[in-house]
């Protein structure tokens, strides 16, 4: 049996961009063995609280695991993005930002959740693929 390295890209389109006349796409690239087993060490599950109150230390707690999880996100965009292409300045002309550049500056939380997702989804490991 041949070997196959890692090689697919993907395009993708933000769900807030695809009316656009001049979408913004990522080019999303499948992840190699090593860089998948990166990305299942990033989440962790979220706090648990019982019936009671939320109190200080819950709440404390959340927002440690909601600061963590945006930067999982940002940790998967920056592996699985390839290239950002449409990128138009203020007179319409095309400009290229280094990807980390983009996915730091957009300004939008979710953006950056929905191309972490759409990177993981493109990198899932398929039926045929053996887990190590």
């Amino acid at each position: 049996m041949a070997i196959r390295l890692a090689g697919q890209r993907w395009e993708y389109t933000l769900e807030d961009d695809r009316s656009s006349e001049a979408p913004t796409v990522f080019v999303i690239r499948e992840l190699t063995h090593g860089e998948r087993g990166e990305i299942l060490g990033i989440y962790q599950p979220p706090p648990q609280q019982g019936d009671e109150e939320p109190d200080e230390d819950f709440r404390s707690r959340l927002e440690e695991w909601t600061r963590q999880t945006r930067d999982a996100h940002r940790r998967i965009c920056l592996l699985g993005l390839e290239e950002v292409r449409g990128i138009l300045d203020a007179e319409g002309t095309p400009v290229e930002f280094p990807v980390e550049q983009v996915v730091d500056g957009l300004a939008d939380p979710e953006h950056v959740r929905e191309l972490a997702l759409a990177i993981l989804e493109r990198n899932r490991l398929g039926s045929d693929e053996k887990k190590d």
